[in-house]
């Protein structure tokens, strides 16, 4: 059956072409906002994730880092450290702003982290040194290259000039990058008396994490989340905007895909109806006829399928390799969806044809 199939199709090269096609561009579509949405949310959550501290102190009525700006006193930090079970507590700066470098503005999330221990500045480091002092800063290696920056390099925020002393790894979020500086040059340039966005609470081994994060949201003014549960939250909030848009391109990509299948396999189908007639005629089951009609749509689907992953797999090199901050993943999940929803094209898309083979009488052929 398989191969008769694959002669009606061959028989209609036209059509076969523009159907694969189509169907390799539906998934190019599918594959790539999969992969930019996954891609997002591993990024999203990687600060946090990477950042080596069991709780996350927030202004008291915020859950997660994206959604509100936190302000923290400083003061709280000798509490916190009075609290059994608790090693370490530094002051976090992390706020979304914009700045201009080179005579263009860009919006960056500005970090400013305890360069002494390394907590909450970069975990993954391309060139440089990961510890800065005074006016040095690391920056995101791909922000740097869409600025034909490099380490030595200077660059001007907020009226202060600061010099780049090492370039950063997988520090992109959200249409955005990372800039990381110590937390006592944030402190100065912006005249805060001992206010952070947040404190980093890392404890002791064996200690009772759920208890030291109880005491602390006895805290007035204060939120306190373990590092997975920050990361949840953030995810969330996120997804709310996300997950809507991307999964509507996702199902208007599936409909593209099912209605290309569709029209090449129906009009094969009649075009080939005479012939499924005489074969009815000629004692073949209509699970038989029906199988042919199914083996043309899955090689239709099927080769559509590797087209878009082999057009996807290019695309997404050389969006990641260009444009900054994305961070599109082509992984196994990306392509089990694909996988999948080609299938389910397949399926609908051969349901007419089907229903019309179904409906053929065989005697009506040789009557006509």
């Amino acid at each position: 059956m398989f191969t008769l199939a694959l002669k009606n199709l061959l028989s209609e090269k036209g059509r076969l072409v523009l159907g694969v096609a189509g169907v390799a561009f539906a998934n190019t579509l599918i594959m790539f906002h999969v992969a930019m949405l996954l891609g997002t949310f591993s990024q999203i959550t990687k600060h946090i994730e990477k950042t080596d501290a069991d709780i996350w102190v927030l202004q008291e009525g915020l859950s997660d880092v994206t959604s509100s700006t936190s302000f923290v006193s400083g003061s709280n930090i000798e509490a916190i450290r009075k609290i059994d079970g608790v090693e370490r507590v530094t002051g976090l700066f992390l706020y979304y702003t914009s700045v201009k470098i080179r005579q263009k503005v860009e919006n960056v999330f500005l970090v400013g982290y305890d360069s002494e221990s390394g907590v909450g500045g970069p975990w993954r480091l391309a060139k440089g040194k990961s510890n800065v002092e005074g006016d040095e800063i690391i920056m995101d290696e791909s922000l740097a290259k869409s600025e034909a920056l490099d380490v030595g390099d200077e660059i001007n925020i907020s009226g202060h000039k600061l010099k780049i002393a090492g370039l950063s790894k997988e520090t992109s979020a959200v249409a955005t990058q990372y800039i990381f500086i110590s937390k006592e040059s944030v402190l100065d340039y912006l005249n805060l008396n001992n206010i952070y966005n947040y404190l980093l609470v890392s404890c002791r081994k064996r200690a009772d994490i759920g208890g030291v994060l109880e005491e602390i949201n006895r805290i007035k003014g204060v939120d306190a989340y373990t590092r997975q549960k920050l990361a949840e939250n953030t995810l969330r909030f996120w997804g709310k905007f996300l997950v809507p848009l991307l999964t509507t391109l996702v199902i208007v990509s599936f409909l593209v895909g099912t209605t290309v299948i569709g029209i090449v396999v129906h009009n094969i189908t009649l075009h080939k109806q005479k012939e499924y007639g005489i074969l009815l005629a000629l004692g073949a089951s209509s699970a038989s006829v029906c199988a042919i009609v199914l083996w043309q749509g899955a090689f239709v689907g099927s080769s559509g399928f590797i087209g878009g992953a082999l057009i996807s797999a290019v695309a997404i090199h050389i969006a990641n390799d260009t444009i900054p901050g994305m961070t599109a993943c082509l992984d196994h999940k990306v392509l089990a969806i694909s996988i999948l929803l080609t299938w389910l094209m397949i399926m609908f898309s051969t349901i007419a044809p089907l229903a019309r083979i179904l409906k053929t009488d065989p005697f009506e052929i040789f009557r006509g």
